[in-house]
């Protein structure tokens, strides 16, 4: 902060060595923004909660702090986790007042879905090959494919949230 002054998170951003990363805060403010959407409307629009097991750097204590001192719709980020109640974990040391470790059993997107993504992903680019081969075509702008790095991604993006490319 000294060298650059406010600006010294998007200089971070921007170094090259940090390409591809982004900061744990932006990871939080996305997971709860997008589960808000998810509830927005419903019965649990004001109160729902998220859990997570113990990400390591989402339950450091500096993270914590963050948490604590900032809010989302009302409620600070950390309000909304669910977190072990009367004790338990306690006798856990560092687990203490939050979620046991990886715990792929209780979390979904470990036990399965992660899974199921790649096998989502794989099947559109498969089956968007074989259509375009039997229309005699070799490209489309709709396709789904792997064959680079850049091309699978969008793959994911549009397999996990396809309402920004429904048009």
């Amino acid at each position: 902060k000294e060298r650059y002054g406010d600006e010294w998170e998007d200089r971070i951003r921007q170094h090259s060595a940090l390409r591809g990363s982004v900061p744990v805060t932006d990871m939080i403010k996305h997971i709860w923004s997008e589960t808000h959407k998810h509830f927005k409307g419903g019965a649990f629009e004001k109160d729902w909660k998220i859990y997570h097991d113990a990400l390591s750097i989402m339950f450091e204590k500096t993270t914590v702090q963050w948490m604590r001192n900032n809010t989302f719709e009302g409620k600070s980020y950390y309000d909304r986790l669910v977190l072990p109640q009367l004790g338990v974990n306690q006798q856990l040391g560092r687990y203490g007042s939050k979620p046991v470790g990886n715990s792929p059993e209780l979390m979904p997107w470990d036990a399965c879905l992660n899974q199921d993504a790649h096998e989502g992903a794989r099947r559109h680019a498969v089956l968007s090959k074989s259509c375009l081969k039997r229309q005699g075509k070799t490209e489309d702008d709709r396709a789904f494919s792997m064959a680079t790095p850049r091309l699978c991604s969008e793959n994911y993006r549009r397999v996990m949230d396809p309402d920004p490319y429904i048009g």
